[in-house]
């Protein structure tokens, strides 16, 4: 993922573009443009701290929300995926259950800006999803993201 303006980045794989990410300034969610396919992330008020994912047609496909303490939950695809920030706010592990299935981390301390992302056997639309709320965690200080505003 390459983070090309404010509040737009490039997801990628294998250093292959698959789509576009571009979060709201102002509060929780943004649009998502995923292999020719569009989705909207969106919130259900200014001050909620969660939020949904639309398909084209208006389906809700996922949802995330706050957890206990920073963590966060995320109900997709009939699992639940469990965001949990380490002390520095810097990196995310996912976890089902009590197995970990993948991590993202962001590109350094100082930087918003996504550094990498493992996210292995999860549903292309699910990863985007996370990737999607971590960034928002980060850029607006929301469940876990360890600073509040936005951009650099």
């Amino acid at each position: 993922m390459d983070r090309t303006w404010h509040s737009r980045y490039e997801l990628t794989i294998d250093d292959q573009p698959i789509g576009v990410w571009r979060g709201r300034f102002y509060r929780l969610g943004g649009d998502l443009e995923l292999q020719g396919h569009c989705y909207q992330v969106r919130s259900p008020s200014w001050f909620s701290d969660w939020c949904f994912m639309l398909d084209a047609h208006g389906t809700r496909l996922a949802t995330a929300s706050r957890g206990k303490g920073r963590r966060q939950i995320i109900e997709a695809q009939g699992q639940t995926y469990h965001l949990s920030p380490n002390l520095l706010g810097t990196a995310h592990q996912v976890h089902v259950g009590s197995v970990w299935v993948g991590w993202v981390e962001r590109a350094s301390f100082w930087r918003r800006d996504l550094g990498a992302a493992e996210l292995p056997g999860l549903p292309l639309t699910v990863q985007a999803f996370i990737l999607a709320v971590v960034i928002d965690s980060w850029t607006k200080g929301v469940g876990g993201g360890g600073e509040a505003g936005g951009g650099e």
